[in-house]
């Protein structure tokens, strides 16, 4: 299937109208410079979006989705990420794709399936969606409707984390990690962790208990691990606990074997000779 360039889209000097509504609707939505308002940022999302914003009506759709300041609702969140698809907004494409990969579209809706899912992934990588370039690299990697391509994978994941993507960055990281580039992966899963990536810092936390591109921490790794279980990331969950009972063998602190077994699920004689 051929495939779109990367547009890349100018930053307008002046902002227009509804652009200006938008921009205080996400003061709203995160709280910027004044108190955080759902309710508000819908209101003001859905204003931007009747006077022309395309960006608007994927965060609409994203509100409806989540019921984020108004009730949930994914009929109307399916319209508002149509509405934003045909403005050529890349969150609304990628959210469609999404959609139509789950099969979740309205039953009247035709054509549905993977194909039509993939093409809005293409377009949605196309005017610029991050998300997209994540997904149709992990497509490419796993051999996703593609076919796998390795090659294909490694180049968008590149693309993907010059543009910003935390999940790009991690799994670039990964590919590093796993050709033994430790100081190249450390950098991007620093940068990924620092975006918010939850796999992020388990992988870190990986590092760092083995000394691998860093200097061994095993505290720093428990941490690690801790904030990506506490965000019910599973394999950091097991991680963790084997973390502490690495501890416990330094330390001989008997809270850090308790610890151990709770993450870990084994009991105290099992982890002892582990």
């Amino acid at each position: 299937m051929p495939e779109e360039p990367i547009i890349e889209i100018a930053k307008p000097t002046t902002k227009t109208p509804s652009e200006e509504i938008c921009v205080r609707a996400d003061c709203a939505y995160y709280g910027r410079g004044e108190a955080q308002s759902y309710r508000k940022a819908f209101r003001l999302y859905k204003e931007a979006a009747e006077a022309g914003c395309a960006r608007a009506y994927g965060c609409l759709g994203r509100m409806y989705e989540k019921g984020l300041g108004v009730d949930r609702d994914a009929v109307l969140a399916f319209e508002a990420f149509s509405d934003g698809a045909k403005l050529k907004d890349g969150t609304s494409l990628f959210a469609l794709g999404k959609y139509y990969e789950a099969d979740i579209v309205p039953k009247e809706v035709q054509p549905r399936g993977m194909k039509v899912a993939v093409d809005y992934y293409l377009k949605a990588r196309q005017y610029g969606s991050h998300d997209a370039v994540a997904k149709l690299a992990f497509m490419y990697e796993h051999g996703v409707y593609f076919g796998v391509n390795k090659a294909k994978a490694l180049d968008l994941y590149k693309l993907g984390a010059r543009l910003g993507n935390s999940l790009c960055k991690n799994w670039l990281g990964l590919h590093y990690y796993n050709n033994r580039e430790y100081v190249r992966a450390i950098r991007l899963f620093k940068e990924a962790k620092e975006l918010g990536c939850i796999r992020a810092f388990n992988n870190l936390g990986l590092c760092y208990e083995q000394g691998l591109g860093v200097e061994q921490n095993i505290d720093t790794s428990i941490s690690l691990y801790k904030e990506a279980a506490d965000n019910n990331y599973f394999p950091a969950v097991y991680n963790l606990g084997f973390a502490y009972l690495k501890r416990a063998r330094i330390t001989s602190q008997y809270e850090d074997y308790a610890k151990a077994v709770s993450y870990t699920h084994l009991t105290l004689p099992t982890i002892c000779s582990v």
